[in-house]
């Protein structure tokens, strides 16, 4: 069991820290940056997302972070789930951190996703438009740009709320 715990672990600590530090990367610097630049900002959500495939990564990131972060607690936390445990403070931070991560993994695959997959067919139609997209094109694009902004900070902010958790739970078993 040991052996099991120490891999489900490193992958939750390994996959955690990288959708985490992504997700307020997003938030904090590039989404401010592209919307700064405009039109012009395209091509790089273009390499970003279609070529290096940022949004798959940050799907089987957050997707393995949950799973073995379901495992853990199963293994570690399960001969724990009286009120004496749930009412500690290691119990309160676990299951806070824990809840806010699975909000933002539900966020990121019920809102993100299908919210980035709907901008991805506009911005091909826009890109191979004869001439100016039409204005409610536009108007929708611009729409799903301010739901995706939103929901990117929102996960952001979550993920900070499950990181705390996580730390104080560690720190007070």
């Amino acid at each position: 069991m040991e052996v099991l715990e120490t891999v489900l672990r490193i992958a939750h600590i390994f996959t955690g820290v990288f959708w985490a530090g992504a997700a307020i990367t997003v938030a904090a610097f590039i989404e401010p940056s592209l919307r700064a630049m405009g039109p012009d900002g395209g091509k790089f959500v273009e390499q970003f997302v279609s070529v290096r495939k940022f949004s798959v990564y940050m799907g089987v990131a957050s997707l393995i972070t949950v799973a073995t972060g379901g495992g853990l607690f199963a293994i570690v936390y399960s001969d724990r789930l009286g009120m004496e445990w749930v009412g500690s403070v290691s119990g309160i931070s676990i299951i806070v951190g824990s809840l806010a991560g699975i909000v933002a993994f539900a966020e990121g695959m019920l809102v993100n996703r299908p919210t980035g997959d709907r901008m991805a067919v506009l911005g091909a139609q826009m890109k191979n438009a004869a001439g100016p997209p039409a204005p409610e094109v536009v108007a929708e694009m611009q729409a799903l740009q301010e739901r995706l902004r939103k929901a990117g900070v929102n996960s952001a902010i979550l993920l900070c709320i499950s990181i705390i958790g996580m730390s104080l739970a560690h720190w007070s078993i």
